[in-house]
């Protein structure tokens, strides 16, 4: 799914919300096994309202499904993301 995502922002240009409706759309379709499918939509709802990038978000939403409290990142841009934390 990241790197869906990735081939839809830099190669095709698709803006965040056109990136999430594919991203729903993926995940409505009975034709695909999305592995992590909540964590996947939660991801996407996050990316659609510009709580920062979708890997980002799937990383924390992976962290918190495996008991972690939170993600330790040096990356300040995560910090709006409920499960990181700035080092």
């Amino acid at each position: 799914m990241v790197e869906t995502v990735w081939v839809l922002d830099r190669a095709y240009g698709f803006r965040r919300q056109e990136i999430a409706a594919a991203i729903e759309r993926i995940l409505q379709a009975a034709v695909f096994i999305v592995q992590y499918e909540q964590e996947v939509f939660t991801a996407m709802v996050m990316l659609r309202e510009g709580q920062g990038s979708f890997a980002d978000a799937l990383i924390g939403e992976l962290s918190s499904a495996a008991g972690c409290s939170y993600t330790y990142t040096f990356d300040g841009g995560t910090t709006q993301l409920p499960n990181f934390r700035l080092l």
